[in-house]
């Protein structure tokens, strides 16, 4: 009734600038654990299968293992249960408000019951146990950015290493393919990855936040298809194509634009080597350029077409280009990115979706592959933006040694399941087309002899970054 009061008392304008709206205690009042949508909601399921497909809000993590749909489900409601009960207790006691934060919660409640004592309150015997039992509630994994309705590792992460968490729990929960949403696609079009095994189905329904619109997906026995609000005929799914750097653009525009943009130097960043900016077809790539020796280059653009070619996303397009003179490669960059040396030289952590681990186990399996005796932790780029890996730096790739680069003879890498049915599939007459003007045939065969070097290592992770 207070908090009703001081809302009431509000005119328009201060209830805007208040972050309160019209409308904001009904709301409140419904979404409630009580409200007629609040009970609705906690009756439902957090993952439900029908036939082959699985629909899920945000993803399975890997904590997921071993459970059942049924026990998923109970699990999730007990958790968020016991989690609203805790809450809605603590705040009765004023040790939780309306605004706080939902990370800070039980670090707020903990710090205001301390506050209670310290001012002469009696310590409260039942308070300080709902307050740890609500400190345990809100660090529930399945409550966590690693829960359902959270995690978005089959959204964005990489999916040659996403997909050694993604392929077990789908065969798991008996699925062929999951739906998901609370992730936008780039372009309001619902799109696949994984080959069709996952759906983003959010278009950016809210027009006001993401500029997109409402969309049903509709699965028959011959196809699937989408209905968008406003277009009067269904559309096909398409798949989702490789976003590497910068990863709000596809990477053929980032090729086009590299290969055929205008360039401006913007800048020193080492010696012989420049920040450039690309433009092309609209759009502003941020790249550098680097003065290479013609061996160098042609190193970089195949370690660049060997990626590409298994489908990886961990190398930065890169293309042989000259630049005031001097032939080099151009290769494209995050729009706001570090290396890893300089990440650690300046105490810089991410607030990852996708793991640091599995993204180095892969360039760890890329290095092995192609030889790389060169790498260093200033070869290793940081997007800024998303926490994603990615290697550059290959003019020591591509020798003809058929062992493991030395940095990781002492710790090898694991490649993952994935990694190594991709990699099984290489063989002579692939590389060739992909690499035969680049690369000759004591090289090629090099890669395949590491390839079975890489093939027979076991799949526990041993290998540390740089």
């Amino acid at each position: 009734a207070g908090e009703y009061a001081s809302y009431a008392d509000m005119d328009l304008a201060a209830a805007r600038v208040s972050g309160m709206p019209p409308g904001y205690v009904g709301h409140r009042a419904a979404f409630s654990p009580a409200g007629k949508y609040g009970r609705w909601l906690l009756a439902l399921p957090i993952a439900i299968r029908i036939n082959d497909t699985l629909f899920m809000h945000a993803g399975p993590a890997k904590g997921l293992r071993g459970m059942s749909l049924q026990e998923l489900n109970l699990r999730y409601r007990t958790a968020l249960t016991d989690y609203l009960g805790l809450a809605a207790a603590l705040e009765q006691a004023k040790l939780l408000q309306t605004g706080d934060a939902y990370d800070a919660r039980s670090r707020l409640a903990s710090e205001r019951l301390a506050a209670t004592v310290a001012g002469g309150g009696v310590p409260d015997a039942a308070l300080t146990d709902a307050v740890k039992r609500f400190e345990l509630a809100a660090n529930n994994s399945l409550l966590s950015d690693e829960g359902p309705n959270w995690y978005r590792g089959a959204a964005l992460c990489n999916e040659v290493a996403e997909a050694d968490v993604l392929l077990p729990l789908l065969s798991q929960f008996g699925a062929a393919r999951l739906v998901v949403g609370h992730t936008p696609t780039r372009d309001s079009r619902a799109v696949t990855r994984f080959d069709g095994r996952i759906i983003k189905l959010d278009a950016g329904m809210n027009h006001t936040a993401y500029g997109g619109r409402p969309a049903a997906l509709f699965i028959q026995a011959s196809e699937l298809t989408v209905r968008y609000a406003g277009e009067a005929n269904a559309s096909a799914l398409r798949p989702e194509g490789l976003f590497v750097v910068p990863n709000n653009l596809d990477d053929a525009s980032v090729l086009a634009a590299l290969r055929d943009g205008e360039t401006i130097v913007t800048g020193p960043r080492v010696p012989n080597e420049f920040n450039v900016a690309v433009s092309h077809g609209g759009a502003r790539i941020p790249a550098v350029f680097q003065v290479r020796t013609a061996s160098a280059a042609r190193k970089d653009v195949a370690a660049y077409l060997l990626d590409r070619l298994l489908g990886l996303g961990l190398v930065p397009v890169t293309v042989e280009r000259e630049l005031q003179g001097q032939r080099g490669v151009l290769q494209a960059r995050p729009v706001k990115w570090i290396t890893q040396a300089d990440a650690a030289q300046q105490s810089i952590r991410g607030d990852v979706w996708c793991g640091a681990e599995p993204q180095f186990q892969l360039l760890y399996a890329f290095d092995a592959l192609i030889g790389n005796e060169g790498r260093t932790a200033a070869s290793i780029l940081i997007d800024l933006d998303d926490w994603f890996f990615y290697g550059t730096s290959y003019e020591r790739a591509f020798g003809r040694s058929k062992g493991l680069p030395a940095y990781l003879k002492a710790r090898p890498p694991a490649p993952g399941a994935e990694i190594r049915g991709r990699l099984a599939g290489l063989n002579e007459a692939r590389l060739r087309a992909a690499l035969g003007n680049l690369l000759d045939e004591r090289d090629l065969r090099a890669i395949l002899a590491r390839r079975d070097v890489l093939l027979a290592l076991p799949a526990t992770a041993t290998a540390k970054s740089p």
